[in-house]
């Protein structure tokens, strides 16, 4: 009888060894993943919560709430910014109503932009142009969907005339 109690006990402490050693390699994994993470997924964000927002520091921003707007939805006037849009909607004035922009990209002065990334879920929607990227470089829309605008997503370059090439 005290030979099956100890069989007993040597499978429940085995049984427990193995359960504590796949929780051990499930921590090392989390511990990997954050390792390897992007840290701009961690960074504390400033909230944008009105349509119209002009982003004019550098830093981390996000979409606080769905917006419904009559202009531009969000403006970003300067570089390395990552605005995260949370899974929620930018809803525009409809795709024929002028020049306005669900998200745009574009110096308020004359130099160009760079690092600017928006990053989903989200969506753009009912706009003339859903994402404007003007004057910029190095810029990038990660898993955003575009639906129902004029133009999805716009890219233009500021016009350099050369005169040597003439």
């Amino acid at each position: 009888m005290n030979s099956k109690r100890t069989g007993s006990s040597f499978l429940r402490n085995h049984e427990n060894l193995n359960r504590t050693a796949g929780m051990s390699k499930k921590l090392a994994f989390c511990m990997v993943l954050l390792l390897i993470t992007p840290a701009h997924l961690f960074a504390r964000a400033d909230p944008v919560t009105t349509c119209g927002t002009l982003i004019t520091t550098s830093g981390t921003w996000a979409l606080a709430n769905n917006l419904t707007c009559t202009g531009d939805g969000i403006d970003i006037q300067v570089s390395n910014v990552t605005l995260k849009l949370n899974g929620f909607v930018i809803s525009g004035p409809g795709a024929s109503s002028g020049s306005a922009s669900g998200i745009l990209i574009a110096s308020a002065g004359n130099r160009s932009l760079s690092n600017v990334t928006i990053l989903g879920p989200g969506t753009v929607t009912n706009y003339p142009s859903g994402i404007n990227f003007t004057g910029t470089s190095g810029g990038s829309a990660v898993d955003v969907t575009l639906t129902a605008n004029t133009a999805s997503f716009l890219i233009m370059m500021p016009l350099v005339l050369r005169p040597d090439r003439w």
